[in-house]
């Protein structure tokens, strides 16, 4: 089952991580796109069930609907959603 996850970036870390807070998690790429109410909001397809790696990687496919290249970074699995770091 795929679902869309909707963040907000936050910033990058002292580490060099990127911040994001969990906004929420809807059935379709419609709803998740609406439910986006800045450019710093961004849109990525999840896999119910799939376990991803233990290592931070490029999370494939994750846009921002209201500003295609929002300060040109990406989300990536493993990167913070707390913008001090605490996941």
């Amino acid at each position: 089952m795929e679902l869309w996850i909707v963040g907000q970036y936050r910033g990058d870390t002292e580490d060099g991580h990127v911040a994001w807070d969990f906004q929420g998690v809807f059935p379709s790429r419609e709803e998740a796109e609406a439910a986006c109410l800045t450019p710093r909001y961004f849109v990525g397809k999840a896999s119910l069930g799939e376990r991803l790696p233990d290592h931070r990687v490029t999370w494939p496919g994750v846009y921002y609907p209201l500003e295609p290249a929002a300060k040109g970074r990406q989300p990536q699995t493993g990167d913070s959603n707390d913008a001090n770091g605490n996941d």
